[in-house]
């Protein structure tokens, strides 16, 4: 009995479905190694994006993280309780705030980060360099269409 090819269309589909899993292994194994760093899985996502980016809005966070305010709201003010994040004044908006890693703050995700890139080394070493440039690529277009084909 002869076998169809799988067409192109019916593996970016499979590939597709294969996210939601993905990204529940991924926040539980995340979660895993912060055990022990006082971080919430959360609250790390904000401080990655306060350390790549510098001071900004909580309004900036929560469009950049793509989160519910609320739930950014929640991650500062658990990292401000925790001295990782703190408020300053914003120059542009008298009733906003710039919200700006502290010392511990910053120690604390490079600390994860380094950690994170430790294990990853791991991981990279099961692909080629033009297969991760690959997946890179796959997902920039995934994002970029989903989002185009969003209605508002």
């Amino acid at each position: 009995m002869e076998t169809k090819p799988v067409l192109q269309t019916e593996n970016l589909y499979r590939a597709i479905q294969l996210t939601r899993p993905l990204l529940r292994r991924i926040s539980a194994y995340v979660e895993q190694e912060l055990t022990d760093t006082g971080v919430s899985v959360g609250q790390r996502a904000v401080l990655e994006v306060l350390y790549n980016q510098g001071p900004l809005t909580a309004p900036q966070l929560t469009r950049m993280l793509e989160l519910k305010r609320q739930f950014v709201a929640r991650m500062l003010s658990e990292a401000s309780d925790a001295g990782l994040v703190e408020q300053l004044p914003n120059p542009d908006h008298a009733r906003a705030h710039m919200h700006v890693l502290t010392n511990a703050g910053h120690a604390a995700i490079e600390t994860i980060r380094d950690h994170e890139m430790t294990r990853l080394s791991e991981l990279e070493k099961q692909f080629s360099a033009d297969e991760i440039e690959a997946h890179f690529k796959v997902q920039q277009k995934l994002i970029s269409w989903f989002s185009q084909n969003l209605k508002s």
